[in-house]
C-alpha cells in the first residue's frame, strides 16, 4: 500500500466516502492505491480524459472537470464510488476474491468487461465460474491488461483488510 494511503487525511475522507455512498472503504482505498498512489494530482491518463487520485474521466462520469476533481479528492472519491456501483448486478458473488476482482474490472473495462464471454463460452475461471470478458484469456484485445490489473487491486484490497 502506497504510504500516502494510510495518512490521516485520506484515511477520513476513505471513511466519510464509505459511510456516505455504502462502499467499502477498503474498496475505495485500493482504487485509488491503484490509481494513483493516493496522489492527488497524478498525471493524467488517456489523453488527458482521465484524472484526480481515482483517474476517473471528469466530465464523462461526474459532470465536472478535471481541475475540480484534482482540487477536491472527496468529490472525486465520491464521482468513483458512484461509478462502482453501476456494475453492481453484473459482479460474481459467488467467491470473495472473484467480487473484489470484478469489481475492480468494473471500474478499470466498464460495465461491458463483466458480460460474458463469447470467446471462452463454456469454460470456467480458476474460481469455477463462467468466464467474462475481462477474464477470458482468448481474443482479450483492450481488456488483456485487466487480469493483472484486477491482482494488484486484490492485494491493495487485501492489505486494507489485514489479509
Amino acid at each position: 500500500m502506497p504510504a500516502n494511503c494510510n495518512s490521516s487525511e485520506w484515511q477520513t475522507l476513505f471513511q466519510q466516502v464509505s459511510s456516505s455512498t455504502g462502499v467499502d472503504k477498503c474498496i475505495l482505498q485500493a482504487l485509488t492505491a491503484k490509481e494513483s498512489g493516493c496522489n492527488q494530482v497524478p498525471a493524467r491518463t488517456e489523453g488527458g480524459r482521465d484524472c484526480s487520485a481515482v483517474q476517473i474521466a471528469a466530465n464523462a462520469n461526474c459532470g465536472t472537470t478535471c481541475e475540480d476533481l484534482e482540487s477536491n479528492p472527496k468529490k472525486a472519491l465520491e464521482c468513483a464510488a458512484k461509478y462502482l456501483k453501476q456494475c453492481n448486478s453484473k459482479i460474481r458473488t459467488n467467491n470473495e476474491e472473484q467480487k473484489i476482482r470484478d469489481i475492480y474490472a468494473g471500474y478499470n473495462g466498464g460495465c461491458g468487461a463483466l458480460e460474458p464471454s463469447v470467446s471462452c463460452s463454456g469454460d470456467t475461471n480458476s474460481y469455477g465460474s463462467p468466464y467474462l470478458k475481462w477474464d477470458c484469456p482468448i481474443q482479450c484485445n483492450e481488456l488483456c491488461p485487466v487480469p493483472e490489473r484486477t491482482a494488484v487491486f486484490l492485494n491493495f484490497y487485501n492489505q486494507c483488510k489485514g489479509k
